[in-house]
């Protein structure tokens, strides 16, 4: 009985090459006059010192191509592992590339070299695509494994040029002092290997390294971390098969398994609180507006400093991130200040010592000058200028949704108002008109946005009504007439989709999303370990998806993770396919999610593929089913 081993990875490498350059030789193109256009990568001929060698001493890599060659990204594309301390020179020589190494090469280490797709041919520059070497300074080539992904953490897509940094020492802080063992970049899909380590414990991590220090020195960049060390091991799986070919011959063939397994380390900007006015304006003289890069703590405040202290002098207003405030002034002295001045108060952090403080700021606003008009010459009469008046604005449509609320929203707040002054009907015909009951109510406590709840009826034509004058802004301004005619939309111009969903654990919120780069919100739904089904109705016809956001603190948003605290940032989940709604169709759906799966946003839209495959696959992609009906 003969026995046969398979052959080994560095001769299998061997062949390889030898069969591309065979190949290369015998595709030459029909000379001089032309032929097809060259697609073929440059072909190594002669490497020094050879992949996976070892007691390495050079401090040169000298690359022999078959071809002319360009270089000139591969200062920014090549990664060594471990990292150098000074950049090593990049030239070409003829057809060779040259790299010297402008340092001692650490004893007993192997270095592993990412050309990525540095190296081009010449005419048509056509990459040598992922192209890796390594060897050992040391009489021991080390080969353990650690792979993975980088993953945005707020979107969920795969993150290229990421910074893997791996440490051998195990303290919690060290990539915020030293920098790293061994290093690796991601690519495009955000895939990353590190295939020199010597066995042993390791820290992990992931950066957008924007000063290139290889440390986390900065708040704004983004970081991923693993929040215990991993090992670094390898098991070889033997398969035997026999064949029978006169004499019984036995071939063995195996593989090695790598551990830990691929990680896929999730990269977030954690919170910085980095407190400053960014603008601010007078726009009139009754409304001053001031925008900031963050959100106001509850110790924001402001005042008046250039007049006697006046009770109820301001209205005030917080945008929905609280990061604008709006200040309508109420007082006929302050507003006929042409220059007022006035000091603002909010916390800040001190960069040195990282502990809040509270910042003053004096701001001088300016009442706007108004533009004289110039007059026509043939109009000798004088005109008074029009009255000081508001308008009440509102985004109804015809083909209203009848089933949302009608909303209205003021220029300035406002004092006595009552649902008396607003009149909503039915039209009947043309004459007729049938008035209606309603409830109004203002939104979150504001005293300029109001919405109106009734039972509208689909494919009713309906009109709302405010009299001028029938209101009046704190500052005694009267409203504008406001008068809208709509129709609402028709009763099967909608469709409905129902979601089952298993596997969640904990609390969470459910969008969904218009299927569109901003992913613009739709509905949203909170849901906990119990929920099993949930219906979205009034949906129009278009294309839309889900996500799901693992609020772990029950706050009603998604947070971002903290290095310091040891917290990840919290999870997003993404159905794995575009739901295309139709008018009239409800849509049953089935989400099977797996929480200790991290998976790349990877949504397929059916009828996409439908289109460019040219016919129809007859089933849904991974993650659930579904069914259609009237």
């Amino acid at each position: 009985m003969k026995k046969y081993t398979s052959i080994s990875f560095y001769n299998a490498i061997l062949i390889l090459l030898a069969s591309i350059i065979l190949y290369s030789c015998a595709n030459q193109g029909s000379g001089p006059t032309g032929g097809p256009r060259d697609s073929i990568a440059p072909v190594i001929l002669y490497i020094s010192p050879l992949p996976n060698d070892v007691n390495i001493t050079s401090d040169q890599i000298t690359i022999e191509f078959d071809e002319y060659i360009q270089s000139g990204s591969l200062s920014q594309d090549l990664v060594v592992s471990p990292p150098l301390a000074e950049d090593p020179t990049i030239r070409n020589k003829g057809k060779s590339l040259v790299i010297k190494l402008n340092e001692d090469l650490i004893p007993d280490r192997t270095y592993s070299f990412d050309f990525r797709n540095g190296i081009k041919d010449f005419n048509e520059g056509n990459p040598i695509e992922n192209f890796r070497m390594r060897f050992s300074t040391g009489d021991v080539l080390d080969t353990m494994v650690i792979a993975g992904k980088v993953i945005d953490a707020a979107t969920m897509l795969p993150i290229e040029n990421a910074l893997i940094g791996v440490y051998s020492i195990l303290d919690d802080s060290v990539i915020t002092t030293l920098k790293p063992d061994f290093i690796a970049n991601s690519d495009l899909e955000g895939n990353f290997v590190l295939d020199n380590l010597p066995h042993g414990k390791y820290r992990v991590y992931a950066l957008m390294d924007g000063d290139k220090d290889m440390m986390y020195s900065q708040p704004t960049e983004q970081i991923a971390f693993l929040d215990s060390s991993v090992e670094v091991s390898a098991n070889y799986i033997q398969q035997i098969d026999t064949l029978i070919i006169d004499n019984d011959t036995t071939i063995s063939n195996g593989y090695t398994e790598f551990f830990p397994g691929d990680l896929n380390l999730l990269l977030f900007e954690a919170e910085s609180f980095t407190q400053y006015l960014s603008s601010f304006d007078r726009v009139n003289k009754h409304k001053i507006e001031l925008l900031f890069n963050e959100s106001l703590s509850d110790s924001f405040r402001f005042e008046m400093l250039n007049t006697d202290t006046i009770p109820n002098w301001n209205y005030t207003e917080f945008g929905i991130k609280r990061d604008s405030v709006s200040i309508w002034l109420t007082d006929s002295t302050i507003i006929n200040i042409d220059t007022i001045r006035m000091a603002f108060h909010y916390s800040m952090l001190n960069d040195s010592t990282e502990n809040y403080y509270t910042f003053s700021d004096t701001i001088k606003f300016l009442a706007p000058v108004k533009k004289a008009r110039k007059e026509k010459k043939s109009d000798n009469t004088q005109k008074a200028p029009p009255a000081a008046s508001f308008n009440i604005n509102s985004k109804i449509v015809n083909n209203y949704n009848y089933s949302q609320p009608l909303v209205f929203e003021s220029e300035y707040p406002m004092i006595n108002f009552q649902d008396t002054i607003v009149h909503l009907y039915e039209m009947v015909n043309d004459s007729t008109f049938k008035p209606i009951k309603f409830n109004l109510k203002f939104k979150n406590n504001s005293l300029r946005k109001f919405i109106i709840n009734t039972n509208l009826k689909p494919q009713q034509r309906y009109s709302v009504e405010i009299d001028s004058a029938a209101v009046y802004s704190i500052t005694g301004i009267p409203n504008n007439t406001f008068s809208s005619k709509f129709i609402t939309q028709k009763d099967d111009y909608y469709g409905t989709i129902v979601l089952s969903l298993t596997g969640f654990k904990g609390n969470g919120i459910l969008y969904l999303l218009k299927n569109n780069s901003n992913e613009d919100i739709v509905q949203r739904k909170k849901i906990t370990s119990t929920t099993n089904e949930i219906e979205f109705k009034y949906l129009e016809p278009g294309k839309y998806i889900f996500k799901i956001v693992d609020d772990q603190n029950n706050n009603g948003k998604w947070d971002t993770g903290n290095l310091e605290e040891n917290l990840y940032p919290e999870r997003i989940y993404y159905f794995p396919k575009v739901i295309k709604v139709k008018s009239n169709w409800e849509y049953d759906e089935t989400w099977d999610l797996d929480p200790s799966l991290i998976e790349v946003k990877d949504i397929i839209d059916e009828e996409l593929i439908e289109k460019e495959e040219g016919k129809k696959e007859g089933k849904s992609p991974r993650g659930g089913t579904t069914s259609e009906r009237r």
